[in-house]
């Protein structure tokens, strides 16, 4: 059994990327991954206008979280294949907080059959609400562990770090509650943002930027904790175990600095599971050569048996899944979906029309003899109404006014006048002559000022350099650069040195402000 994980950066994106535009539908690449349970991170839609395509895959059954507030950001969404498993129970967010599917009271309220328990403690209802309003999390009840689809929030600065430090203590208190009080397995797979250690990153600042910005120490202090071999750690780093030394094992490239064809990225997507379901993990790894957004997928494979006992027999095969399926919604309800009912209702029309045309046609056909030429249609009567008998009157068809010649030129066919003389193009250019227009030097300089700018070539590589904008807040934001057009990777000494056998294959380290540039 396949457990993948995938920040999508979109749920629409993946089919931008080859192989997958030319995929109908998600069936085919989860087919192509040789997933059974997919979990995507960054849906970046609303439930409202979720398309069905996404949510109803064959073979499959979605669950699906989404933000309440910074809509068209997050999202979380949990494939589960139909031939292996239907989970007992579903639940979205991380507190309990959020209200059960088609009912008035929340998880934390709900009966035990429908709530997966064991929620985080000391945690008011303004917190827990302020956690779970941005659709980071959904967890699924399998029978032999509870996995947990996590998008977590990113690192983008002091002003979201109270709610980064409350969505981490709520996520650990309730991976803890499930292991130590009801006695679960976890799976934990997901987009944590956070990185680990110094082998997870190519650019060694990241790691000391650590010693003096308390936001990413604190971060990375969380996830260090939360792992073993830390006395108080709850998970293990499978991919990492598989691959104890392995370097370059990224799972996230800067796409908009071409980074990712250098490998110059960060991992930051996880596979992480309690220590009981180790014997039961056969591989795990990433997927670096899967296109398709600026993360790629990890993934982790279980074994079909364990000492003669079927993986299958330990997982859940409820007869009905749960309320948030997304085979229980109403905007998928054949009866029910607004959308197909419009659709419906434009191909009546249009058959109707269709067919109003068609015995128009064959009405007029009969009736009309060839040598009748009425300008009025049969079906009005010359008594109708005036309005009426106004607006069917035959009106000239658009193709008419390109096929119809004009009365001057069907005088010169008819030989009453002499056609207009014929005017050579070169003779009018001999007659455009610079003394026509003796402000040529100024028309030269307004064109200079439209024309674009070719690019300044760089130092290293003497190609020609990227124009870029500045984003970040300050004095500088919104002013444009240039810099190197290659790829971010190893900076090596005397980078900006030119070589004639080309040993500086990565971005050189020219700058230059375009106000500055003069070419």
């Amino acid at each position: 059994m396949r457990i993948l994980s995938w920040n999508v950066n979109g749920i629409q994106n993946p089919f931008n990327y080859h192989p997958w535009n030319k995929k109908n539908s998600y069936k085919e690449v989860f087919e192509e991954l040789k997933a059974d349970i997919i979990c995507f991170q960054e849906l970046k839609m609303q439930k409202d206008n979720f398309p069905q395509e996404f949510a109803l895959i064959e073979g499959y059954e979605g669950y699906f979280t989404f933000p309440n507030t910074r809509k068209g950001y997050s999202g979380v969404g949990i494939y589960v294949k139909k031939d292996l498993c239907t989970p007992i129970k579903a639940e979205e967010g991380i507190t309990g907080i959020l209200p059960v599917r088609n009912q008035r009271y929340s998880y934390i309220e709900a009966p035990p059959h429908e709530q997966i328990g064991y929620y985080p403690k000391d945690v008011d209802r303004k917190t827990a609400k302020w956690v779970d309003d941005e659709g980071r999390c959904i967890i699924l009840d399998l029978g032999i562990f509870i996995l947990i689809g996590v998008y977590c929030p990113v690192n983008s600065g002091d002003h979201r770090w109270e709610y980064r430090k409350a969505f981490y203590k709520c996520l650990r208190d309730r991976i803890s509650s499930l292991i130590k009080e009801g006695k679960r397995n976890v799976v934990l797979v997901g987009d944590v943002n956070i990185l680990c250690d110094s082998i997870d990153t190519a650019d060694q600042k990241d790691i000391i930027k650590e010693s003096f910005v308390p936001s990413i120490s604190e971060s990375r202090k969380w996830l260090r904790e939360l792992l073993k071999p830390h006395r108080s750690g709850l998970l293990l780093d499978i991919g990492r175990i598989r691959h104890p030394t392995r370097k370059g094992m990224f799972t996230c490239w800067n796409t908009r600095l071409n980074m990712r064809p250098t490998n110059y990225g960060t991992r930051i997507d996880y596979t992480l599971a309690t220590p009981d379901l180790l014997p039961w993990v056969q591989d795990a790894d990433i997927m670096a050569h899967v296109m398709g957004s600026d993360h790629c997928p990890v993934y982790m494979d279980l074994r079909d048996s364990l000492d003669d006992t079927p993986l299958n027999d330990l997982l859940t095969h409820a007869k009905d899944p749960p309320s948030l399926a997304a085979c229980h919604h109403s905007a998928y309800r054949p009866s029910k979906n607004i959308h197909a009912m419009f659709q419906q209702f434009e191909k009546t029309k249009k058959s109707r029309s269709e067919s109003d045309i068609n015995m128009a046609e064959t009405s007029t056909t009969s009736s009309c003899s060839p040598s009748t030429n009425n300008s009025t249609p049969l079906s009005v009567p010359e008594n109708g109404p005036v309005e009426k008998r106004r607006r069917t009157e035959q009106q000239p068809k658009l193709s008419s006014f390109f096929s119809k010649k004009s009365h001057s030129m069907e005088k010169y066919e008819a030989g009453s006048e002499n056609p207009p003389p014929i005017i050579e193009v070169d003779e009018i250019r001999s007659k455009v002559t610079s003394a026509n227009f003796p402000n040529t030097e100024s028309v030269t300089a307004w064109k200079s000022i439209f024309q674009k700018k070719s690019p300044p070539l760089c130092d290293g590589h003497k190609e020609p350099c990227k124009l870029l904008s500045v984003k970040k807040p300050g004095i500088n934001y919104g002013r444009k650069f240039w810099m190197c057009a290659r790829p971010i990777g190893e900076v090596v000494e005397n980078s900006n040195a030119v070589s004639n056998d080309d040993t500086q294959p990565f971005q050189c380290r020219y700058f230059l402000w375009d106000s500055d540039w003069k070419g």
